[in-house]
Formats: C-alpha cells, sequence, structure tokens
C-alpha cells in the first residue's frame, strides 16, 4: 500500500513535469521507464491473448457477406477511417492484434495510455461514488477487460480499470439511475463493443438481449472483442433487411446488425437505445435518418451523450449542426450539459440527455411552450444550459418566431457563436412562411452569410 502511494505521488510529479516541458519534446521512452512496475503496467498484469483464428475468420467471413451490398456514406471522418479499416483488416492474425487496432488506431473512443492518467484514476472513481453513492459497492467491483490495449491498463485496488473504463461505467450508473429495467439495450455506434461488454457484466440489472448496430467494418471489431470476452454467449448476425422472429432468442445473446438491414429488427421490442459521442460525428442526413428510427420503432427509453453548443468555428470531430433532436414523441426525463465527471476527461462540451417514448404521444400547447420558453431565457445572459432548455422546446414547437428570437440570441449574445445556431438559420429559411422571410430578407441573409463563413473556414471532421 505505501508502495502504491509513493509511487503515485512520483508518477504525478513526472506526468506535470511531462505537461510543463512537453515544448522539449521529452522522450517517451524515459517517461515510460519510470513506469516499468507491476504496480501500474498493464502489460505486467494481463495473461497473452493466444491466436483464436475461429473468431478471426467468423468475422470476416460475416464482414464480407455484407460489405458488398453496402453503399450508404458515413460523414468525411468515418469515410476516412472506415478506409482505414478496410487497408487492414485482411493482416490481422490474431484477436489480439484486432483489439489492439479497434483500440489504438481507430477513434472509438478516447482511450488513453497509463502514463497520461494514472493521478488521475482515484478522481473518476472519487467523482463516480460521489456523484451515485447508491451504486459505490458496484463501482468497487466492476472492472477493465484484461484483453484491452495493455499501455492503458492499470491494476488499481486489486483491479484492472483504464481511464475509458470509468467513462463507460459512469454511462451505466446514470442509465441505471433512471430506468429500472433493462433486458433488451440497443447501441447504436458502439465501436469495439467497451460498453457493452460493461453492461454484461454489471450486478445490478443485466441485458438478456444486445443490439449493436453499426457500419460492417466496425461491427467486425465489436464481434471479435466481444466473443473474445464473452465464449459462451448466443451471437446472431444479421446478413439481410428481412424482419427477424426474436420470440426464440435465448438470454445471453448479442445481435450483431449492419445500418443497412435495421429492418431487420422492426419486430423487436427495445428498452434502451444508447448513443454516445457518434451522433456528433454523422451527417445531416444520417441524424435524420435515426431520428425516424426512434420514433418508428418499439423503444422505451433513449439515452445519449453527444456534443452539444461546439463553437460553430470549431466543431471538431463534429460532423451536424444539431444532434440529437428528438421527435415530439419523445418527454425528457434528464438533460444537462455540465457533467462534472465529463469535464475530467474532456473539454468538449456534451449534452446527456435520457428520454422516455411514453405509449400515448405527448400533446403540447403552443402557448404553454411559448411561456416556457421565455421563463428559460429571462434572466441573465445566454450560456449553453439556457440554450439546451431552449432547443428542447424548440424540438416540441417549431415556431418560426421563437426559432427566429433563439437564432439571433445565439448569433448575438453567445461567444463562441454555437453550431446550433447554424441549424436553426437552415430551418428558418427551409421553412419559414413566405411572410417571414420577406419581412427578414436581409437580417437573415446577412446571419447567413455569417454564419456560413464561419463555419467553412472552421474545422470539422477532424480525423487524428
Amino acid at each position: 500500500m505505501r508502495k502504491g502511494v509513493f509511487f503515485l505521488r512520483k508518477h504525478e510529479i513526472v506526468n506535470k513535469l511531462f505537461r510543463i516541458l512537453g515544448w522539449f519534446n521529452w522522450p517517451y521512452f524515459f517517461v515510460e521507464a519510470l513506469l516499468q512496475n507491476r504496480f501500474v503496467r498493464g502489460k505486467d498484469v494481463l495473461l497473452s491473448l493466444d491466436l483464436d483464428s475461429e473468431i478471426i475468420e467468423q468475422a470476416k467471413r460475416h464482414l464480407d457477406a455484407v460489405r458488398k451490398a453496402f453503399s450508404e456514406e458515413a460523414s468525411e471522418r468515418w469515410e476516412t477511417y472506415l478506409k482505414k479499416i478496410r487497408n487492414n483488416i485482411n493482416q490481422f492474425k490474431t484477436t489480439k492484434e484486432v483489439i489492439s487496432f479497434a483500440q489504438g488506431c481507430v477513434d472509438f473512443d478516447h482511450r488513453q495510455p497509463v502514463f497520461r492518467e494514472l493521478h488521475r484514476y482515484p478522481l473518476y472513481e472519487k467523482a463516480l461514488k460521489k456523484e451515485f453513492p447508491l451504486f459505490t459497492g458496484i463501482i468497487d467491483k466492476m472492472q477493465e477487460s484484461p484483453y484491452s490495449l495493455p499501455e492503458t491498463l492499470c491494476m488499481h485496488k486489486k483491479r484492472l480499470v483504464s481511464n475509458i473504463f470509468f467513462f463507460h461505467l459512469r454511462q451505466i450508473l446514470k442509465c441505471l439511475s433512471h430506468i429500472k429495467k433493462v433486458e433488451t439495450i440497443c447501441e447504436i455506434g458502439p465501436g469495439y463493443g467497451g460498453a457493452i461488454r460493461l453492461w454484461l457484466q454489471n450486478p445490478v440489472c443485466v441485458p438478456k438481449r444486445c443490439v449493436l448496430i453499426d457500419f460492417p467494418e466496425c461491427l467486425f471489431f465489436a464481434e471479435v472483442f466481444l466473443r473474445v470476452n464473452f465464449p459462451n454467449f448466443n451471437f446472431v448476425y444479421i446478413a439481410d433487411s428481412k424482419p427477424i422472429d426474436f420470440s426464440g432468442l435465448p438470454e445471453h445473446s448479442i445481435v450483431l446488425c449492419p445500418i443497412n438491414y435495421v429492418k431487420a429488427i422492426s419486430n423487436l421490442h427495445l428498452d434502451l437505445v444508447v448513443n454516445t459521442g457518434s451522433m456528433q460525428e454523422m451527417t445531416e442526413e444520417w441524424i435524420d435518418f435515426w431520428m425516424e428510427w426512434l420514433k418508428n420503432q418499439d423503444v422505451h427509453y433513449f439515452y445519449s451523450l453527444n456534443y452539444f453548443a461546439q463553437p460553430l468555428a470549431y466543431m471538431a470531430e463534429g460532423s451536424n449542426s444539431w444532434s440529437p433532436r428528438l421527435t415530439q414523441d419523445w418527454v425528457i426525463l434528464h438533460q444537462d450539459i455540465e457533467t462534472p465527471f465529463i469535464k475530467l476527461q474532456s473539454s468538449r462540451f456534451f449534452a446527456e440527455i435520457i428520454a422516455e417514448k411514453p405509449l400515448v404521444k405527448p400533446k403540447y400547447e403552443k402557448e404553454i411552450l411559448a411561456q416556457k420558453y421565455c421563463k428559460c431565457i429571462s434572466s441573465g445572459g445566454m450560456d449553453r444550459k439556457k440554450l439546451l432548455a431552449a432547443m428542447d422546446i424548440v424540438r416540441l414547437c417549431y415556431d418560426e418566431k421563437l426559432v427566429w428570437d433563439l437564432l439571433l440570441r445565439c448569433a448575438n449574445s453567445m461567444k463562441p457563436i454555437p453550431k446550433e445556431a447554424f441549424y436553426l438559420m437552415t430551418w428558418l429559411l427551409e421553412h419559414s412562411s413566405p411572410e417571414f422571410l420577406i419581412a427578414n430578407t436581409l437580417k437573415l441573409e446577412g446571419l447567413k452569410g455569417k454564419l456560413t463563413g464561419i463555419r467553412s473556414n472552421g474545422e470539422e471532421n477532424i480525423v487524428y
């Protein structure tokens, strides 16, 4: 214990020096040499992963069976990654190589090496226990996959952890705080399946069925990673869009569904649909598609953690101006943009949303929504929290006067201008009444030129 505390302090000093003197291009090997200790190094506690040709070959067969029929385009950022995956996928000989590539060479998440994160692990744990005091025991018991990238793994309080482990764990605990029963969970854009693995190991509510929807190339990594972690589970790979009868699906089933075959799960009830960090990187067309799918699919709850109020001039990895933008069928149970834990791991602004789709579609009166909007923006200046609340009112009441007022507030009062202003401007140009357009042509065209210029000169779809 004393050795661990001393080492933690030693690492903290080294980490601070590394950040301060980084401009000297301090050699990585020096920092790595200081960290050669069984207390921290993932590769020292991780058992070697033997070749499992059956898993690799089966995943490749599944990919080959559906890839030729796939024609939908991703965002510019993800087209780059998909091309990178296609160029490398035939070179993989072991499951270890597959997982290493997924976690180290594709931007599925923000997984970091131990030497950058070690001093933060106690802080992550403390923040989780403060936010979820009823789940303290779960936080102490759950751990990372031993098959994950070794240099990102660390033994902390006798269990394996990583920075992304804490990030995924918080999402699960947040859902379980609002949703009591999750028998069937679906994740849109699961990447290599890191969060789903934790869902299947949480002791509070273990889903009986998991559905993963993604590009075929991404599902390749999810299939390999999850088969390695759950060798006794039942895996179903969907190879066409014909609706499937899931009534006989056994427990402990994982369904892998390529994006272009989502019609195949149209008969399946989903207790919870999750999307974290990927809707923000989709095109506007894909966001429209998923919002319509969520409306029509038999879904009870939806959880989202995606960029919100990012500067229009720096949308970073983002590709659209507002997501998710749920239809009126949904009722918001929770939404926040200033989540303390998220700030510990990212400088981006995220909106966390938990929504429920009741059996009877809610009805909203414009007058009441207008009053709610006025109350929302009445006190003080415009900020990100107010924008989040106001945009939720917008989705319930696409009133041109309300949208116009919010657009002006975003453009004139928020510095920097948030990306959602571009969505509001576009909506007004495409959906406003002729009378409104005539009365506000000059101002609207002026804003169009300003916002278009900011976005075209800014950065988005960034690839690392």
